[in-house]
């Protein structure tokens, strides 16, 4: 039998090794110290936490990365940290939530990314501000329970995605917990506005909450399209909850999702699916679920959402809107407001709102109880160029002798005289006698030469 050599098997200093760090409250000394973890050694110290925990994500490997646990001691309310490196992870050294509000979460105003960054986790922190600044390709990282409390002032300005000479992918945000304060207009817990094509694939798992808080004033905002922003590619919540409170004394009704107005061609939201959002209102003004402002003369948007379910509570009897569509300037393929199903709970109801459909834009409704228009429609016409509408949302209650699309949902049609029933193509079905009625399913289209139409939904 051959005996081989034996082979040292090697040490622990032949792997890379991957920085690991400790910042840490030495209360007898009223300082914050950066641990070493691999020596056991404190290698840095200051009264400033922020700047130890910047200390300490410069001292990692720059090819490599690290860990960075912090204790939750740290409370930076002016801190400002930056991670320029890849695979750099801040993680609070507390037990998983929840926890009880004199045992804090570690706290950093604000957190940014700059540069060319990829990989790494935030987990269990507490932020004003946490951004992406665009300046580089920054993604595939995960932001794992944290807690934000925005106001508007700069460094505490929520979740923001900016810039556009980078992009931003494959980003996770799992449990994220937001309570809005602030003044001044469109200030926004989250803010989409990175103007790069390549910006997508950003997807909110778990519980994505945003809650106004009570000295929240001004016209405050959940979700923010931002003037120059382009979503290239899709933005996913999983579960959204948006709640404006009753103890709130001034402003206006929180708007769940804002687009601002686009100066150039081809900006705005790709595309953005939310499963199951959650709206409540407990504060007296007016709110509407997605506002689109109007683009400029030399701006053309793109606006694709799509909620699965939407559920909207309220318990003092107001009305909620679904949507205030300012523009008429679109990029030529078809954008939509698209909610598949759900229900209005409370006292109060639920209006359409603007609709203001065009050639390159609808609004489309599943089975959504308490929302869904039901019975004679007393407006159903919408009358535009180059096509005409007819469904729930309309403005007028007379045809002219065009042809109109249905939208919104379909409908039961039926009139005094004979009508022509169109596919969406324009060509001629039926001419369906007068008294007769037919259900007419969305993008088709009708005609009515003369006589009294009657547009059920």
């Amino acid at each position: 039998m051959e005996v081989r050599p034996s082979v040292a098997s090697p040490g622990p200093t032949s792997f890379p090794q991957v920085g690991s760090h400790l910042v840490w409250f030495d209360k007898g000394a009223n300082l914050f110290r950066r641990r070493n973890l691999i020596t056991g050694t404190d290698e840095f110290s200051q009264g400033d936490g922020a700047a130890v925990v910047q200390c300490a994500i410069d001292a990692l490997p720059s090819d490599r990365g690290g860990i960075i646990w912090i204790t939750e001691d740290l409370d930076a309310t002016d801190g400002f940290v930056t991670i320029s490196k890849d695979s750099v992870s801040l993680v609070a050294l507390r037990d998983p939530p929840p926890r009880y509000w004199n045992i804090p979460r570690p706290h950093i105003q604000k957190i940014q990314y700059t540069g060319n960054v990829r990989g790494g986790l935030l987990q269990g922190l507490h932020c004003r501000e946490l951004q992406f600044d665009g300046s580089g390709n920054q993604q595939m990282m995960v932001l794992r329970d944290i807690s934000m409390h925005p106001t508007a002032q700069p460094n505490q300005q929520g979740l923001r995605f900016l810039g556009s000479a980078g992009y931003m992918q494959y980003i996770e945000i799992q449990n994220l917990k937001v309570a809005l304060s602030g003044t001044g207009a469109d200030y926004a817990a989250i803010e989409f506005g990175n103007g790069n094509p390549g910006f997508g694939h950003i997807t909110f798992s778990g519980n994505t909450s945003i809650e106004m808080e009570h000295d929240g004033a001004g016209s405050p905002v959940a979700i923010k399209v931002s003037t120059g922003a382009q979503t290239g590619t899709p933005i996913r919540f999983e579960n959204l909850s948006v709640v404006d409170q009753s103890a709130r004394t001034s402003g206006d009704g929180i708007r769940p999702i804002l687009m601002q107005t686009q100066s150039e061609i081809s900006k705005g939201l790709r595309q953005m699916n939310i499963d199951r959002f959650f709206f409540e209102q407990h504060y007296a003004p007016a709110h509407t679920i997605v506002t689109i402002e109007p683009a400029s003369v030399t701006g053309a948007c793109w606006f694709v959402l799509t909620i699965d379910e939407l559920a909207i509570s309220d318990e003092i009897g107001k009305t909620v809107t679904l949507i205030d569509n300012g523009n008429a300037r679109w990029m030529s393929r078809e954008q939509f407001v698209r909610v598949n199903g759900g229900y209005k709970g409370g006292v109060g109801r639920v209006a359409l709102g603007n609709l203001n459909p065009h050639e390159y834009f609808r609004v489309y409704l599943g089975n959504i109880s308490g929302v869904t228009p039901f019975g004679k429609l007393a407006t159903p016409f919408f009358e535009s160029t180059p096509m005409s509408f007819v469904g729930a949302g309309g403005t007028g209650a007379s045809p002219t002798t065009g042809e109109y699309v249905v939208v919104t949902t379909p409908v039961v049609v039926t009139s005094t005289a004979p009508w022509s029933l169109k596919d969406s193509a324009g060509n001629l079905i039926e001419t369906v006698p007068a008294t007769e009625a037919r259900t007419v399913p969305l993008g088709y289209r009708v005609q009515f030469p003369t006589g009294i139409p009657s547009i059920f939904a």
